[in-house]
């Protein structure tokens, strides 16, 4: 009898325990719920105008445009984690939302703008903030951000050289973008992303649908902004076949040369080229992610703003011994009309077997097949003097004759 008794008082036990983590689960399951975070919740709109603008409000006001919750510990790295970076959809596609800085970072340039008597029109426990700050210049707070003075502290990310008259015309996508906004809100927007992340301009100025590889940018919502999701980062791809890495190779050394050379009035320079800043697409088409760190190079400058070496080739010699720096300097970059600055960092960072960075050891090329070598001897030599150039002009010489190689390479092995 007394062995009956424990059984059923051990099952009631095991009933009372399943029902009290059934009764947990379903609570937990209800507080994930009120816990996840909608696009709305993370615009920020009181702090406009210092936001980064409002040209996709109503999508995501409207709840068009959703963040993915797919397990419990990415509800709660939504809610409190600190980068501030969020994966969902629009419509059919999938994208990224950025705040575009740690919550540290905006919380620290808020404090500044509240800190500061020349623009306490944009602080948000002003009482007497205003929606159209008419008593800030921010056109020429702006310039004074990307300014080529580069022994400025606290100064963009972006930076426009050796001259800004051009601004207007570097901006032109933007303004186009802006739609029928006052002037002096549009500028608030430019030097609000310029003092936080500069990415969104980046990606106006060099949109995706005329083929820049860079995501799509979508728009903005007070301090948030939605952009395509590309796919993995670049460091998912260290081992996948040969070919594959071959051809992901071609459309970097592509890259390099239209940030280089294909707009006939700037040149576009990375400052900040890494595994993890690079995305592959699905056609395994690299496309640059994080496009913070950005020199824009304006060719069109007078005679009396010429250097002595303007219109030479200003190559990157840096210390190549410092396998994990992306070593430059700015001002020489800004003092020639073109640079090979941005060979240097694909095949130097990315490709190269010896001088790579070692988050990517032995390179993106490592490994070449042997049957390759046999038909393509001059590879290893093409991508070592793409690295490090024996010559002037050598490096750019060597990267676009690689490119053509391993498209040549791709094509016969498809």
């Amino acid at each position: 009898m007394l062995y009956f008794n424990n059984i059923v008082r051990f099952r009631k036990w095991k009933v009372f325990l399943i029902l009290g983590l059934f009764s947990l689960a379903l609570g937990l399951k209800v507080v994930l719920k009120t816990l996840r975070l909608t696009a709305a919740q993370l615009t920020d709109l009181q702090k406009c105008p210092a936001c980064f603008g409002l040209s996709l409000c109503d999508a995501i006001l409207n709840n068009k445009i959703s963040i993915r919750h797919k397990n419990a510990y990415a509800t709660f790295a939504n809610l409190f984690g600190s980068k501030n970076v969020f994966f969902g959809t629009y419509g059919k596609e999938k994208v990224v939302l950025k705040k575009l800085a740690h919550t540290s970072e905006l919380e620290a340039f808020d404090k500044m703008l509240c800190s500061d008597q020349k623009l306490l029109e944009l602080c948000v426990t002003n009482s007497n903030k205003k929606a159209i700050p008419r008593n800030i210049d921010f056109y020429t707070r702006v310039i004074r951000e990307i300014t080529s003075d580069f022994t400025s502290e606290n100064i963009s990310n972006l930076k426009l050289c050796p001259i800004t008259d051009h601004m207007d015309d570097l901006l032109y996508n933007v303004y186009a973008n802006g739609g029928k906004n006052e002037k002096e809100i549009s500028h608030a927007y430019l030097w609000t992303m310029i003092k936080i992340n500069p990415e969104p301009l980046v990606l106006q100025i060099l949109p995706a649908e005329e083929g820049w590889p860079v995501p799509k940018y979508f728009g903005a919502c007070g301090r948030l902004v939605v952009e395509e999701y590309v796919g993995p980062s670049l460091s998912n791809y260290y081992s996948e076949p040969w070919i594959r890495r071959a051809k992901i190779s071609a459309s970097l050394l592509e890259a390099a040369q239209m940030f280089t050379y294909r707009n006939p009035h700037f040149g576009f320079y990375l400052t900040d080229i890494s595994p993890d800043n690079i995305a592959i697409d699905p056609w395994d088409n690299a496309k640059f992610i994080d496009m913070e760190n950005l020199i824009v190079v304006d060719k069109r400058i007078s005679n009396n703003n010429m250097t002595s070496e303007w219109e030479k080739l200003e190559v990157n010699d840096a210390d190549f011994d410092c396998r994990n720096c992306l070593a430059f300097s700015p001002s020489d970059i800004c003092s020639h009309r073109y640079s090979d600055h941005n060979y240097y960092a694909v095949c130097q960072h990315l490709l190269a077997q010896t001088t790579s960075s070692s988050s990517i050891p032995g390179g993106l090329l490592h490994d070449i097949p042997k049957d390759i070598l046999t038909k393509h001897p001059d590879l290893p030599n093409l991508l070592l003097q793409c690295a490090v150039p024996s010559s002037v002009y050598t490096r750019i010489m060597a990267g676009n004759s690689l490119r053509k190689v391993l498209i040549e390479i791709v094509s016969s092995n498809i």
